[in-house]
């Protein structure tokens, strides 16, 4: 009897060998069908939230751009505003020349603009202060509102430091046939850009546009 069951036991062990081999590879396909699903689902939820935040980083990027175009019409609205006021005309005598000279500031210091001047075909200030002399950037910006008879606006320029400042260029209507001129605004726009960056919901987002070169016509278009 113990020469036969030892028989049969010898005999059985493969089978019981091969029944467990069967088991482990069962039970491997099946940690592996886990594993792909869990992975499958994982990639689809990815892709879920990585389309839903694009979504809404392109909803704010638009929301944005509005701003932007909005602030930037503004400014040439108001540079088209001032250039229609017949104070502007260059004057003719030292006593008229103090009385705009005067006006001008107070409308500089009211409207928070940085600089205000009444400027020939060339740049020269004829009236107010631009605290610097036209260098060719605005001397071209003087050109191009001349030529074609509508406000301008320069592309954001650090003078010094951080601020970001911008030029707006209005011809002055002329009804006498007199020498064009065209009054300038210089604008301090470092205080709207940075409340602007700082709302974007991603630190790296705000990274970026600190650094890139802006281009508010790029932005905005031309209004």
């Amino acid at each position: 009897m113990t020469d036969g069951s030892q028989t049969a036991d010898r005999l059985n062990a493969p089978e019981f060998l091969r029944g467990n081999i069967i088991l482990f590879l069962i039970l491997l396909v099946f940690c592996a069908v886990i594993v792909l699903a869990g992975f499958r689902v994982y990639q689809a939820q990815k892709k879920e939230v990585e389309s839903a935040a694009a979504a809404q980083l392109s909803a704010i990027a638009d929301l944005k751009v509005q701003q932007v175009r909005a602030w930037r019409s503004e400014r040439l609205g108001a540079a088209r505003f001032l250039a229609s006021n017949p104070m502007l005309v260059a004057p003719v005598n030292p006593e008229e020349t103090a009385e705009l000279q005067e006006w001008l500031q107070r409308f500089r210091d009211q409207y928070g603009y940085l600089d205000l001047a009444v400027v020939g075909p060339t740049g020269r200030v004829l009236v107010g202060d631009l605290g610097r002399p036209a260098d060719r950037r605005l001397r071209d910006l003087v050109a191009e509102a001349l030529r074609s008879g509508h406000p301008v606006a320069s592309d954001l320029d650090r003078y010094s430091g951080q601020s970001a400042k911008m030029d707006i260029v209005a011809p002055i209507p002329s009804k006498t046939g007199g020498p064009k001129q065209a009054v300038v605004l210089r604008v301090d726009a470092s205080a709207f850009l940075y409340a602007m960056i700082q709302s974007w919901p991603t630190p790296g987002a705000r990274r970026h546009l600190r650094l890139r070169p802006f281009s508010l016509a790029d932005v905005a278009g031309h209004a």
